[in-house]
């Protein structure tokens, strides 16, 4: 203490920052990733300025929805923050944001893309992406109609005749095979004719086979 007789020099303080520089440390504190701002949930106080359509838009809606108007506004910026980073363009890196390469951001847009998409649609306004997909869906339609004519009129005659003429290899020699039939013998008993191949095709086969290609 000072007038005391012991001699002693009192010991003098330092900054934190001024003994970092003098000792030529660095500093502990550790920069934060963007993988660890994406899973910090932690709130933090800033002044800015909104439209103000955009503030009664979110008040009114917080009426409407019964919640407490600052849930409101943080569920607000963080669904427009995310559509604004994959609305943006990339860095030369292709990263956006905090997001990195937006594999994320899309996993996490995809809820309300798809609500978005539904609600749309409800009121009469298509998506130009889903319009134009209806109309190549139209386009694949037509084109499969046109090969269904074509293959009925020029495949399946094709496939008709091949059909026919097995159908024809297989029965024909069926039919000749069979007996003529019974001729009288001269003692009034009948007696049965000898077996041999018919000559010619009953005219009722040729129709019978025929009969199957019908339409």
């Amino acid at each position: 203490m000072p007038g005391s007789s012991s001699g002693t020099v009192p010991k003098r303080r330092r900054v934190r920052g001024q003994e970092q520089q003098a000792t030529g440390a660095s500093p502990t504190t550790k920069k934060p990733t963007d993988e660890d701002s994406l899973s910090d949930d932690r709130i933090k106080l800033v002044h800015t300025r909104f439209l103000i359509k955009n503030l009664t838009n979110v008040e009114k809606l917080a009426q409407q929805l019964l919640e407490y108007a600052p849930d409101v506004y943080r569920r607000v910026f963080n669904r427009g923050s995310r559509v604004e980073t994959a609305l943006s363009p990339a860095d030369d890196n292709d990263a956006r944001g905090i997001y990195g390469d937006g594999n994320r951001l899309a996993r996490e847009l995809r809820d309300d893309l798809n609500g978005l998409i539904e609600f749309s649609i409800a009121y009469g306004q298509v998506p130009i992406r889903i319009q134009m997909l209806q109309e190549q869906i139209a386009a694949l339609e037509d084109i499969r109609s046109l090969l269904r004519i074509e293959l009925r009129t020029i495949i399946q005659p094709i496939i008709q005749a091949e059909i026919r003429a097995a159908l024809q290899e297989e029965f024909l020699p069926l039919l000749q095979s069979l007996p003529v039939g019974t001729a009288p013998a001269p003692t009034g008993e009948p007696e049965p004719a000898p077996r041999g191949l018919l000559t010619d095709v009953a005219p009722g086969a040729e129709d019978m086979i025929s009969s199957l290609f019908d339409e």
